[in-house]
């Protein structure tokens, strides 16, 4: 029936506000839980705050992978309705964005395990690797807002997704340039971008269209 077929697309789409949500709470924890040091900080500082603080982040980690399958959910059901059953641009997007949030973990989890008996190079290496995943982290976000851009019907969504789309890029540049200029307000910004997404839907106005 038609009617049915409709209130299985909206339900679709208030799942994708739920785990949207869910998403944000997990990965403010998680993040909230500690800043670590990266690439540029002293060996013996990286050293010195993986022994010290292992317990607190492997919680974070952990914390952020389960904040990365909510992220994977809200993707998949954000645009599946009953009549839609193939991934497309926006999908693959944000299992993109998914996938490049577990690749950071490894190298905190790693530091977790061999700080305290690794040489420093090592140490130097992992914590640079830490940096490097970031890069592809917030290029794979400004690749998810860009795609947001490019199919939301709303002008004022289009600009609001091409600002964390450039604010995202930027961020991986200044992190290969040593930078930390937009450090808070980049992740910050793709954070407002999901919290936006998930509220419209639930209020059933998705800013993205069912196909």
């Amino acid at each position: 029936m038609p009617g049915a077929e409709n209130d299985r697309g909206v339900g679709a789409s208030r799942a994708a506000g739920g785990w949207g949500w869910a998403f944000t709470m997990l990965l403010l924890i998680s993040a909230g839980m500690a800043s670590v040091p990266g690439g540029s900080d002293a060996d013996s500082t990286v050293r010195e705050f993986y022994t010290a603080h292992a317990g607190v982040v492997i919680t974070a980690q952990v914390i952020s992978l389960v904040a990365s399958a909510t992220f994977v959910l809200f993707t998949l059901t954000l645009r599946r309705g009953s009549e839609r059953r193939s991934l497309g641009r926006l999908e693959a997007a944000g299992l993109a964005v998914a996938a490049a949030s577990v690749l950071t973990v490894v190298p905190p989890l790693s530091l977790t395990v061999v700080a305290d008996s690794a040489s420093s190079s090592d140490v130097h290496r992992l914590a640079v690797a830490s940096d490097l995943v970031d890069v592809v982290l917030f290029l794979t976000i400004g690749a998810f807002g860009g795609v947001l851009a490019a199919t939301a019907p709303a002008t004022w969504f289009k600009a609001v997704s091409a600002v964390v789309t450039f604010m995202a890029v930027t961020r991986a540049v200044e992190l290969l340039l040593g930078s930390d200029l937009l450090q808070l307000a980049a992740p910050l910004a793709f954070i407002a971008l999901v919290v936006v997404v998930s509220t419209l839907v639930l209020l059933r106005r998705p800013p993205v269209s069912p196909g």
